[in-house]
């Protein structure tokens, strides 16, 4: 005889585990997102560095890089700001959910258990009333119940 477990158990623990693949996806790729952003700005920063120390007859063309210059090496501290920022809250929220998934596999465990044992203890039941009832038939009373 199958031990009668619910069918929920097992789809729980399959959410899950799809549920953390897929939040590490998302997280990976919002990280390679600020990761490409803090590179691109790293570059136009240097190329409009590299453009503001022209010759002085570029008078006009060097102050927009001179200005670009500060606003990307601005924007990248900004961008690796939100790097950390994003790895930080990452940390905190995945240490949050594995505390929820502990206290849910460990509620899930206690009412298996707790199956389990009611399964094993029908079982007994049934394995008693059976031999009652042999012991019964081969002392042939005819009063049920006694021998």
């Amino acid at each position: 005889m199958a031990l009668p477990l619910e069918p929920t158990i097992e789809s729980t623990l399959n959410r899950l585990t799809d549920r953390t693949d897929a939040d590490a996806l998302a997280d990976s790729r919002v990280v390679t997102l600020l990761a490409y952003i803090f590179a691109a700005v790293v570059v136009i920063s240097a190329l409009a560095a590299l453009l503001a120390a022209l010759p002085v007859w570029l008078s006009g063309a060097v102050a927009v890089f001179n200005w670009v210059d500060g606003f990307a090496q601005n924007l990248g501290t900004e961008m690796a700001g939100a790097i950390i920022t994003f790895v930080l809250i990452q940390v905190l929220l995945e240490s949050k959910r594995q505390r929820e998934n502990a206290a849910l596999f460990e509620r899930i465990v206690q009412r298996t258990e707790t199956q389990i044992t009611q399964f094993l203890v029908d079982q007994q039941n049934q394995l008693d009333q059976q031999e009652r009832a042999a012991l019964v038939s081969q002392l042939s009373s005819r009063v049920p119940g006694f021998a």
